[in-house]
């Protein structure tokens, strides 16, 4: 992967055939919340891109830009 960290989430949680807010429930943050992440308005401390990561089982370097 080697988009933007907003793209590389929403095409993990794609994979996973998961809902926003299947996956904001799971991290305990609203749908509003992961639509920034995922559209590139915020970017996830690295807290939780490493819960991200462990969560969607791919390293951290799969989501983060390069």
């Amino acid at each position: 992967m080697n988009h933007t960290i907003g793209h590389n989430l929403r095409i993990l949680r794609f994979k996973k055939n998961l809902t926003q807010s299947q996956v904001a429930k799971s991290f305990g943050i609203s749908e509003k919340t992961l639509s920034r992440y995922e559209n590139d308005k915020t970017t996830p401390k690295e807290e939780l891109l490493n819960l991200f990561a462990e969560f969607y089982e791919v390293s951290v370097s799969n989501i983060r830009v390069k």
